[in-house]
């Protein structure tokens, strides 16, 4: 579950209704209903992908409840993230830092603002800028450092050229 939400940019509530038949395997995509009950479709990485291909299929759900026809509810979902947070040594994490974490890892990588808003399925990249985007020292750096010019290459080839037609 925890994965999910991060790997897909999952909400809480999105992932603790992970559901079999929701993912396209051959397409490797998932669809969520989200906010307001909106319905979009997600990639699935293949990582992602392999880590389903793991999960048994008892029931509906991909992370379902002991009787494997429920869905487990918030207050679950809110231990395991933290949970797992706390197994790599963070603390006070919640859902929303793996969903943040996703986009400024996106965001790190050089994927553009307006691609990430859509992965996190905001209404508005300023969301995704302003809420999701975790600036560090070393990004901001990095960003203010101007890079150092290429110096241009010796035009040999050109001189050459020119003699020959010149003598």
């Amino acid at each position: 579950m925890v994965r999910a939400m991060y790997q897909l940019g999952l909400r809480r509530f999105e992932a603790y209704e992970l559901r079999w038949d929701r993912y396209d395997e051959r397409a490797k995509t998932y669809t969520v209903e989200g906010k307001g009950g909106k319905v979009e479709t997600l990639p699935v990485v293949e990582e992602m992908a392999e880590w389903f291909a793991k999960l048994p299929r008892l029931g509906r759900y991909m992370c379902p409840r002991n009787n494997h026809d429920s869905i487990h509810g918030e207050k679950y979902t809110d231990h395991v993230v933290k949970q797992a947070a706390a197994a790599m040594g963070f603390t006070d994490w919640n859902h929303h830092r793996l969903r943040a974490s996703l986009a400024t890892n996106l965001l790190n990588k050089g994927i553009p603002l307006v691609q990430v808003s859509a992965i996190m399925r905001h209404s508005s990249p300023s969301t995704t800028a302003l809420f999701y985007y975790e600036q560090d020292i070393k990004n901001m750096r990095s960003a203010m450092e101007k890079p150092k010019p290429e110096p241009d290459p010796e035009p040999v080839a050109n001189v050459q050229t020119l003699k020959v037609l010149v003598g």
